[in-house]
């Protein structure tokens, strides 16, 4: 795993849908992942932590692959919101 610095993080990427009302998408049609688990942060970061399940920008980052998981290396302020925990 890489560890970031310079207030990137690594957010492990949700996966995006492989159908959508019952249509199945061809994978360049189907709408980008726009929320993922923070994996990785700089040690300059303070408002995330590890396990934190954030809300991004589809276009924003780096899009990143690592043993078939998909990641995205993006600055902390691109983050647009971390989801409550229920």
């Amino acid at each position: 795993m890489i560890r970031p610095i310079n207030g990137y993080i690594v957010v492990q990427m949700d996966e995006s849908p492989k159908e959508v009302r019952g249509i199945i998408l061809d994978q360049s049609a189907a709408p980008k992942p726009t929320s993922g688990r923070v994996v990785a942060l700089c040690e300059t970061v303070t408002v995330l932590k590890s396990g934190d399940k954030v809300m991004i920008h589809a276009y924003s980052g780096q899009e990143w692959e690592f043993e078939k998981t998909p990641y995205k290396v993006i600055k902390a302020e691109d983050v647009m919101g971390v989801f409550a925990e229920a």
